[in-house]
């Protein structure tokens, strides 16, 4: 009598069921199961469970392999449940496997059910997941080329890669550099749900990005990130690494022309102070001579233009050579040195500089010489090109840096069409090996303005 229950119980059950040994040959199905795998065909009894486990199908889809056999099916039951069935006619569904075992040894038994899922609503999230995780690399790229600081591109990046994840509401980022310098979302904290991948290039390690979530959310084929994630933490990181690499290559290469340029002017002032300026004063000297031996009027006319001739060779090399090697005293007021440099390139009138410069910063030598520099590249732009002799400049704390603003009320011009040229590359590396930010900001008739922050460090 039990046992006429159980089988109608077991007949009746609105799921379908499948009983088979240890080695997967079915044993008893109901007539769920028979409808969904079989058709109401030849009976499925005796036949292999396995062989309804597609492997065609997204091969490789959620693992690294495929099960070879039903055993080898039963452990990567153990990891996750979803599977791809196929019936006898070759049609293909998703479903949720479960499976519990009864008995032991050689008359252990597993009874099957499944949860049909329909094929196009699986791959239509599967898909929205995938142009997820591919929409998060686009965005990643197009931030790295958008030529900002390293540290700007690298904190901006945070959300995109959150968005990545298939649950970004509770996805936290952080990514940290081997130099100590860290960039997170607003509530990391590393919690047993988590993904890390090393930042790094073929030949050289720059840190670590991880992704984890806040609280453990609902499991997807039995893990908590999905095989794809896994794989795209893993291309970040190696996006991230060639970025950096890319932006320390640059700034080696603009370390070195910079001190290249910088050596050449010294070795240029030196010769002017040591060599022209040392031969004019010795033929100051001889026309002293002349003065004191030659009495008649119109000698002594000549020899005072002379005179007066020398002396203005004498002040011009002088301030050349100061442009060209500027003091670079920390103690010297920043305010003063600038001065200077715009009273000197203020040639017949062209340059009227307004300099406000809080008095309370102080500089380093690497940054005032920097500033220094940005500052003589930009006044030459404006006396050549911007049309007027009006310009404003400052230097102020902002946030945890200094910055700089250099303002003409000139011409201007377009840049969408304008290439930058030798002047304004100049300041780009500049500001770069100060690890600043530059933005520079103009259009025909509107003037320019050139902005540069960097840290004050």
């Amino acid at each position: 009598m039990l046992e006429t229950i159980y089988k109608d119980l077991f007949h009746s059950a609105p799921v379908p069921l499948i009983v088979t040994d240890k080695k997967g040959t079915i044993k008893l199905t109901n007539g769920h199961a028979d409808v969904l795998l079989n058709n109401n065909s030849a009976p499925l009894e005796g036949l292999s469970f396995f062989d309804f486990i597609d492997q065609s199908f997204l091969k490789n889809y959620f693992l690294d392999h495929s099960s070879a056999s039903f055993e080898d099916f039963l452990k990567d039951y153990e990891a996750q449940h979803d599977h791809w069935l196929k019936n006898k006619e070759g049609i293909t569904v998703y479903a949720d496997i479960k499976a519990v075992s009864l008995g032991s040894g050689s008359e252990e038994l597993y009874i099957w059910t499944f949860d049909p899922t329909g094929i196009t609503k699986k791959l239509t999230y599967d898909l929205n997941e995938r142009v997820k995780e591919q929409l998060c690399i686009l965005n990643v790229i197009e931030l790295c080329f958008q030529n900002q600081d390293v540290s700007t591109t690298l904190q901006r990046c945070l959300q995109p890669i959150r968005e990545g994840w298939q649950f970004p509401e509770a996805a936290e980022v952080r990514i940290t550099l081997a130099s100590g310098e860290k960039f997170t979302t607003g509530r990391f904290r590393k919690t047993e749900w988590y993904l890390q991948s090393e930042i790094k290039t073929a030949n050289e390690h720059y840190g670590y990005l991880e992704v984890c979530y806040r609280h453990r959310v609902p499991a997807y084929g039995g893990k908590i990130f999905l095989y794809e994630e896994e794989r795209l933490i893993k291309v970040l990181g190696k996006i991230i690494g060639t970025v950096i690499g890319h932006w320390y290559s640059n700034k080696r290469i603009n370390e070195a022309v910079v001190n290249a340029q910088e050596e050449e002017r010294y070795q240029l002032a030196m010769e002017l102070h040591d060599n022209v300026q040392q031969i004019l004063t010795a033929a100051s000297l001889q026309v002293a001579y002349l003065e004191s031996i030659q009495k008649d009027e119109t000698s002594q006319q000549t020899i005072q233009n002379l005179k007066k001739a020398l002396a203005e060779g004498i002040k011009e090399l002088r301030r050349l050579s100061q442009q060209l090697a500027p003091s670079v005293d920390p103690d010297f007021p920043l305010t003063e040195k600038i001065s200077s440099l715009a009273k000197n390139m203020n040639v017949n009138g062209r340059l009227r500089a307004k300099i406000n410069i809080d008095p309370e910063i102080v500089l380093s030598e690497r940054i005032q010489l920097g500033f220094y520099r940005i500052v003589q590249e930009q006044l030459t732009n404006i006396i050549k090109h911007a049309g007027s002799s009006e310009v404003e400049i400052s230097i102020k704390a902002e946030g945890k840096g200094v910055k700089l603003n250099i303002i003409d009320k000139g011409k201007g011009f377009d840049m969408n069409s304008k290439r930058n040229g030798i002047g304004f590359e100049n300041i780009r590396r500049r500001t770069e090996l100060m690890n600043g930010a530059l933005d520079i900001v103009s259009s025909p008739g509107k003037g320019t303005r050139v902005s540069v922050q960097v840290p004050n460090i």
